[in-house]
């Protein structure tokens, strides 16, 4: 597939997607080298204009690391249901495998089935590169299975994310071994803003730990990192069976590398519970790094959100 390929334009000049044929050729485009550096398509603009259904179609990856998508597509508020993406031992497998510069806003999918063993598993972007999620939307069956680095939206990397959701119905499963979250996997440093997001009706589970309800690990750089007005709800967060990384795990975060300030501030968790090798916790920001250091200093909590109703301004 080549940006020729696409024949459909509006009114600005922004490409037109809005069949499962063009959603497949887009796709294709993602995994194809420009020759003049890893990130493609930038100064591109993508925009769905209508409703899609992929019943039926199996996806392979799109994006690996020497190719990112660094465009922009503006989903209109429009869906795309019934995704399916197989990726076997591959990483970045996601909707976008792997961005840098991205812009991804307005976009639903619903019913999502995401399955990887390599890093880098999520149901929107896989990997990320100071790009941009606002108002994206995971919803309805939801099963998204990978090795470390998983999420609902966001696999891990540097990512502001902003008014999107993870909205699962019965049954809904985000998983991996490390780095998982309802919302994103890792916040690596850089990353300014986690806020006003949420997070319902799935199990997050992560078999060796770093697993939270919103953030698996979270990267605080020099800059800062904000993690606020976040929603946790009817969720179980589970860390099964950890070796290395004990006691990192959180209904919020579950691990916490404080390099600069973190501030973490009016996050409310609602019916939602944590597990760690089977015994119930109450973390909801654990302060600790991945080496098991203490990182409390450098995490702020200005404002008192809620558990169940109860207010809190602590880690536990």
């Amino acid at each position: 597939a080549t940006i020729d390929d696409f024949k459909r334009f509006d009114s600005k000049g922004n490409y037109l997607l809005g069949t499962p044929e063009e959603i497949e050729k887009f796709r294709m485009l993602l995994t194809v080298s420009e020759g003049t550096g890893n990130t493609i398509l930038t100064n591109k603009s993508f925009v769905l204009d209508n409703d899609v259904d992929m019943s039926g179609i199996t996806l392979a990856p799109a994006g690996k690391d020497t190719v990112r998508f660094g465009g922009s597509f503006d989903g209109k508020g429009h869906t795309i249901s019934n995704v399916t993406i197989e990726g076997g031992d591959s990483a970045y497998v996601a909707f976008f495998g792997n961005t840098s510069g991205a812009t991804i806003k307005n976009l639903t999918l619903n019913n999502v089935k995401v399955t990887g063993n390599g890093g880098f598993t999520a149901g929107l972007v896989g990997r990320t590169r100071n790009t941009s999620v606002v108002n994206c939307h995971i919803t309805g069956n939801i099963e998204i299975k990978g090795g470390s680095e998983v999420g609902g939206l966001i696999g891990g990397g540097v990512c502001n994310v902003e008014d999107s959701t993870v909205t699962g119905s019965d049954g809904s499963i985000i998983s991996g071994t490390i780095d998982v979250g309802g919302i994103s996997g890792l916040v690596s440093e850089e990353t300014k803003t986690v806020t006003g997001n949420s997070i319902s009706g799935v199990s997050v589970v992560a078999s060796q730990g770093m697993v939270g309800g919103l953030v698996g690990r979270a990267i605080a750089g020099t800059a800062g990192l904000e993690i606020t007005g976040n929603t946790v709800e009817n969720c179980t967060i589970e860390s099964t069976e950890p070796t290395s990384y004990k006691n990192l795990s959180g209904l919020a975060v579950g691990c916490t590398q404080a390099k600069g300030t973190a501030t973490f501030s009016e996050n409310t968790i609602n019916n939602s519970t944590l597990t760690e090798l089977g015994a119930t916790k109450s973390t909801v920001y654990c302060p600790l790094d991945h080496t098991g250091t203490d990182t409390g200093a450098n995490i702020v909590i200005p404002s008192v959100a809620s558990i169940n109703g109860v207010g809190f301004d602590t880690f536990a």
